[in-house]
């Protein structure tokens, strides 16, 4: 072993991994009123300084944000007012969690729950192993009737992006919120055994590039038959994410997508975005083809990104062609997401056709490291 690759393996060693994720729940919702049930008594409460006992099976506790406090009743009875509130000792429990205002679906959450007044609404922090996590977030970024080989493929990426992540909210006190820019979290995987199985099976096991750093793990729903260069979308590379062909995709379920627009309001379009134009050096044709994936619309003088014009129509790829039929233009358009990385509905086409974990994640990711970090204690002894 080279003394670089060995000096690399004892930083990985000593920089422990995480066992714990800290998850802002719930975390664009201004809470006023919330429902705690837990599931069983595996647990304890924290009121500001005091502990207390859980009461009997089936307690509901109700927390309601007033002023810069929480009232905290269980049973409709009112037991204090507190700052913070905390739900711990709870690995083994769990917790439905209810918004009664605004009103929001009850989702279950495990490990420890953290409730606080924070300008006036009720914060919540959840405390989890990261395998536990990985688990939800790979529910809520796949689904739940897949094979098993995906979601070791799907866990793999999103432990990645976690262990690289750490720290983007730590001046906020948590590791990361539940929404799309960090990665959907739903709370508890539930729904297929293999999910958790999934993210156990894969424990440790991340992406590396060739210094041993963590890649960018980018996924998207359908590249089309081709995936995106990173530096086309993001306008810097990032390695591992190449374009490349895709033919596992093609016939699944966002693989292609029709709008209309009027040929007047694309012209408005048009002008506004390039404002050096006017009505008389617009060409009589807006007909624009792509094979294969481009960066720019051009069409004589017209010069738009592609990126900007699927952000400013909302569509669902800029892996479109346009057909200019008089007074419309039929917009066809092929995969759903920003192209960069593995082609999701392709991966799960690929597992499906029992390709293997290894083989699916260096067919999307190139010239990437496949790493157990819990191997290093190895290297370390050796």
């Amino acid at each position: 072993m080279s003394k670089g690759l060995f000096v690399v393996l004892i930083f990985l060693f000593n920089s422990s991994i995480a066992e714990n994720v800290i998850v802002n729940v719930f975390n664009d919702k201004k809470l006023q009123i919330i429902e705690v049930q837990p599931l069983n008594l595996n647990y304890r409460i924290c009121i500001d300084n005091d502990t207390i006992e859980p009461q009997s099976s089936g307690t509901i506790y109700q927390l309601v944000a007033d002023d810069d406090s929480i009232i905290f009743s269980s049973n409709q009875n009112v037991v204090r007012r507190a700052k913070r509130i905390v739900f711990f000792n709870g690995y083994g429990c769990t917790y439905r969690i209810k918004s009664v205002e605004p009103i929001i679906e009850s989702d279950l959450y495990e490990g420890r729950m953290e409730f606080f007044n924070f300008y006036c609404n009720i914060k919540i922090l959840n405390s989890l192993e990261l395998e536990d996590y990985i688990a939800g977030v790979v529910e809520a970024e796949a689904g739940p009737r897949l094979p098993l080989e995906y979601y070791k493929v799907q866990s793999i990426i999103c432990r990645t992006y976690i262990l690289g992540h750490l720290k983007r909210h730590e001046l906020e006190n948590y590791n990361v919120c539940d929404k799309e820019h960090c990665q959907v979290y739903k709370g508890k995987s539930m729904s297929n055994p293999d999910i958790q199985k999934g993210a156990l099976l894969t424990k440790n096991v991340v992406l590396m590039d060739n210094d041993l750093n963590l890649i960018t793990c980018a996924f998207h729903s359908n590249c089309g038959g081709e995936t995106c260069n990173a530096e086309d979308v993001w306008n810097r590379p990032s390695f591992g994410l190449k374009s490349k062909k895709d033919s596992f995709c093609l016939k699944q379920r966002n693989a292609k997508w029709e709008k209309i627009i009027s040929k007047e309001e694309w012209k408005k379009y048009i002008l506004k975005k390039n404002s050096n134009l006017d009505s008389l050096d617009l060409p009589s044709n807006f007909s624009f083809i792509q094979i294969e994936r481009k960066t720019l619309y051009q069409v004589d003088k017209i010069k738009i990104p592609l990126k900007e014009i699927r952000l400013d129509w909302g569509f669902k790829s800029t892996f479109f062609s346009i057909v200019d039929n008089d007074d419309k233009l039929l917009f066809s358009g092929k995969g759903f997401g920003h192209g960069i990385g593995l082609c999701q509905e392709g991966a799960i086409n690929m597992a499906k056709q029992e390709f293997l974990m290894n083989e699916i994640l260096h067919y999307y990711y190139k010239d990437v490291t496949i790493l157990d970090l819990d191997k290093v204690k190895f290297f370390k002894e050796e």
